[in-house]
């Protein structure tokens, strides 16, 4: 066989080969869906959906999904919704700006305790995805008993009243580095959709 053609067939093989797995690599995201509360966003496929809380609430005032990322471990990853208009939360936070959501979410959250009981803040730093989209991010780290120590990744932002806080947590190290370019590939994914809260069944004789 002539060496020229030999050559561009390997190319076209070893091309095709190349393109599939790009295309594989980009059908390994899952869209998730929520107009409960008003988000969107992919994430990995392997990535297990644990629980949902919206299934049969409308997020007032407040919604949370959490998954697991499977490895050797245990590697959750969570997304809640706050509905800062809702009387319970608004006598207890002003949250007309960010940085006061972020502050008020932080003390809130059950997942941020041990950071702040006996944990260490690595960084916590304003920033913006999407452009547009102002958000806080900080890392933190911590060891929780006889277990391995801990690294965080936490996310807040706020959209039309909306707070959103994601939490992100893996042992030290490499096993941390090694999903966080994973959530926060999900974080940069993220689209916001009008708030649907979905219709009760009620008796007809209520109505």
């Amino acid at each position: 066989m002539n060496t020229k053609i030999f050559s561009i067939i390997l190319l076209f093989l070893f091309g095709i080969i190349f393109i599939n797995l790009s295309y594989s690599t980009s059908e390994g995201l899952t869209v998730y869906s929520n107009s409960q509360m008003g988000i969107e966003f992919k994430y990995p496929s392997i990535w297990e959906l644990d629980s949902d809380t919206t299934t049969d609430k409308n997020c007032d005032p407040f919604c949370s999904v959490s998954f697991k990322i499977p490895s050797d471990g245990i590697i959750p990853v969570f997304i809640h919704s706050y509905n800062l208009n809702h009387p319970s939360i608004a006598s207890k936070c002003l949250c007309t700006t960010l940085k006061q959501f972020v502050k008020w979410a932080y003390n809130l959250e059950p997942v941020t305790v041990l950071v702040r009981l006996s944990g260490e803040v690595i960084y916590d730093k304003p920033i913006v995805i999407n452009n547009n989209i102002s958000s806080w991010e900080m890392e933190s780290k911590f060891k929780p008993g006889i277990l391995n120590e801990r690294q965080t990744y936490y996310f807040w932002t706020l959209h039309n009243d909306i707070g959103y806080f994601i939490s992100y947590a893996a042992d030290e190290g490499i096993q941390y580095e090694k999903y966080l370019p994973e959530v926060k590939d999900m974080i940069g994914s993220t689209k916001f959709l009008p708030i649907e809260i979905p219709k009760r069944n009620i008796p007809s004789f209520l109505q």
